[in-house]
């Protein structure tokens, strides 16, 4: 199973809204997004049935700027690239010679992952609680929308940063993200968080545009 962005997902770093119920979860989160602008890591995707078994797995690259750009690019076993440039969410299929966008805002809804470059939609979008097991902080995440894309979500955290999200879907699926290899602020180009289809690329849907300046009257 691929990353939905429109039914699952995008992460957790920005301004952080204060809590009263801080736990150690709670504040390797905060550690790790303070001073954050943007970070870089590398990630496997496993998928399992209800029952526990293998549906798929993949892996990949991915890269957030705060506090609403991101690129999650999968490699292997095959290719699909997603950017979110700000104002679209762009999820482009090689091998179909096809590009799907759709409006960022409608995308980010209900998304764990823009938790990591925008802490103060935690306290707002989300039911935070926190467990320590097996010895590990991790944060509890259940969506307060009336209709959440998921059931769950929990972001487990290493000394540093997190390694691991577990995403349960409404049938009872889990998708589980592990992560290696944290750059906080490396320097990444613009054209990262931008995508211009090329040339003989299908593109399904309407993508927004930034509104352009009006001239001043003489």
């Amino acid at each position: 199973m691929r990353l939905s962005i429109g039914s699952s997902l995008v992460l957790v770093l920005g301004v952080l809204a204060g809590s009263a119920h801080a736990g150690p979860a709670r504040d390797r989160l905060e550690q790790f997004a303070k001073g954050l602008v943007t970070v870089r890591a590398t990630f496997q995707q496993d998928s399992l049935d209800p029952k526990g078994q293998l549906i798929d797995s993949s892996t990949g690259k991915l890269a957030l700027h705060a506090p609403r750009q991101f690129r999650w690019e999968y490699e292997a076993p095959f290719s699909q690239l997603i950017v979110a440039d700000g104002l679209n969410v762009w999820i482009y299929d090689p091998d179909l010679e096809q590009v799907t966008v759709r409006a960022q805002s409608l995308e980010e809804a209900q998304s764990p992952l823009t938790v990591l470059t925008d802490l103060a939609q935690l306290d707002r979008d989300f039911v935070v609680g926190e467990s320590n097991a097996d010895g590990v902080p991790t944060l509890v995440l259940k969506a307060k929308a009336k209709d959440p894309a998921f059931k769950e979500v929990q972001i487990r955290f290493g000394e540093s940063s997190p390694s691991e999200m577990l995403m349960v879907d409404l049938l009872g699926t889990e998708t589980v993200w592990r992560f290696d290899g944290w750059e906080r602020n490396p320097k990444i180009a613009d054209a990262e968080f931008a995508f211009t289809p090329e040339d003989g690329i299908e593109i399904v849907g309407e993508p927004l545009r930034a509104p352009s300046a009006t001239p001043l009257a003489d």
